[in-house]
């Protein structure tokens, strides 16, 4: 049924600083994906994991064939509006290894501030184009 409508499920690891217990460990995630062995299981790549975690570049780059989807954000979900100097960092990765995937900006917040919005987007826009 997934590759019959092209669907992709995809599994996040989120850091334990969130609450996690299970997911957060992006290699460990990775083997349990590549144990299922189906092109249709993949990783949402969120930069939050390495808000409170030691990037490491090659357990990203070897797991590249199954991240399906990145999925940019500041700590504490935060808007955008002054990136955070591991995603400038990331973005510049991201275009060195021309590393395209779909990319999203992720932010949680309670209240609807259009001005940071907009703000957020160009940023992302900038960075991520």
């Amino acid at each position: 049924m997934l590759k019959k409508h092209k669907i992709y499920i995809c599994f996040e690891p989120i850091p334990k600083n969130y609450g996690e217990k299970y997911l957060n460990d992006i290699d460990k995630l990775a083997n349990l994906i590549k144990k299922l062995k189906t092109p249709w299981f993949g990783i949402n790549f969120d930069t939050s994991i390495y808000h409170f975690n030691k990037f490491n570049k090659n357990n990203f780059l070897n797991n590249q064939k199954i991240i399906k989807n990145i999925q940019i954000s500041e700590k504490k979900f935060s808007f955008f509006t002054h990136p955070s100097k591991f995603n400038l960092l990331f973005a510049q990765l991201l275009k060195k290894n021309k590393f395209v995937r779909r990319i999203s900006l992720e932010i949680i917040s309670k209240n609807t501030d259009l001005k940071k919005l907009s703000i957020s987007l160009k940023n992302f826009k900038q960075l991520f184009n």
